[in-house]
């Protein structure tokens, strides 16, 4: 008789607490739903405050970003190429007709019958691919260190890695649509 008046007591005290917490709950949500119309005021206001105050730096803005997009074609935060800096570094040139020549030969290739010749194929052009983004590479070094140094400017160095970049993804690319054309897979 005892264990039955436990497990009514057990079961009447469960059945109270979970009646506070449903209630609890049912406050706190009041409490939060009225919270969020509060925040949601303050929201209203201050963006009222904001059309109010400058209606014209919010213009400015959204044409500030506007131009920032269209400025960058390559979706990186470098800096565009600059014509006086790229020309008074002649290596830039010299590489970009070598990249352009690359890029003409690797479009030059066919795909023949013989799946070893195309092979052969690509591995020499990818040499060449590889030995031309090698100079590169060691010219970009060679051109950080002399910013370190101080023999050139900062801003010239990171126009120069910015141009040896785009010419780098250049070559990436020509050397995968030469795979594809080939149909070589070489990761």
């Amino acid at each position: 008789m005892l264990s039955k008046m436990r497990a009514a007591s057990f079961g009447i005290a469960g059945i109270a607490l979970a009646g506070a917490l449903a209630l609890g709950g049912c406050q706190s949500g009041s409490a939060d739903s009225d919270r969020v119309a509060e925040l949601e005021a303050q929201v209203q206001e201050l963006q009222s405050q904001l059309d109010a105050q400058g209606g014209a730096t919010d213009s400015t803005t959204k044409d500030d970003s506007a131009t920032t997009d269209t400025g960058s074609t390559t979706g990186s935060i470098a800096p565009e190429p600059d014509a006086t800096v790229t020309s008074n570094y002649g290596d830039l040139g010299t590489f970009e007709s070598r990249v352009v020549e690359l890029e003409n030969a690797c479009k030059g290739v066919t795909r023949s019958d013989d799946v070893n010749a195309n092979y052969q194929t690509y591995l020499d052009m990818k040499a060449q691919i590889d030995q031309l983004d090698n100079e590169m590479d060691l010219y970009d070094d060679q051109q950080e260190h002399a910013a370190r140094q101080g023999s050139i400017p900062y801003s010239d160095y990171i126009q120069i890695e910015t141009q040896i970049d785009l010419l780098s993804d250049r070559l990436e690319y020509v050397e995968d649509s030469m795979q594809f054309a080939l149909g070589i897979y070489d990761d």
